[in-house]
């Protein structure tokens, strides 16, 4: 997982859930491009960074296959 305030710094996590049902981001989505972008809102577990991180930061998080 990256966060935009430490962008050198890569923290690890575990995925604790999934929702089952999917939503599109934003909400006001007019072509059909945009609305193949759907999400699954998703819980990931902090294994490292709880001292560093704090909620309302917008995270990216890769997700090994």
């Amino acid at each position: 997982m990256n966060v935009d305030s430490f962008p050198s710094r890569t923290f690890k996590g575990v995925v604790e859930h999934i929702n089952s049902v999917g939503e599109y981001s934003p909400r006001n989505l007019q072509t059909a491009d945009e609305r193949a972008d759907q999400v699954f809102a998703t819980r990931i577990g902090l294994r490292e960074g709880r001292d560093e991180l704090r909620a309302g930061m917008a995270a990216f998080i890769h997700v090994a296959k």
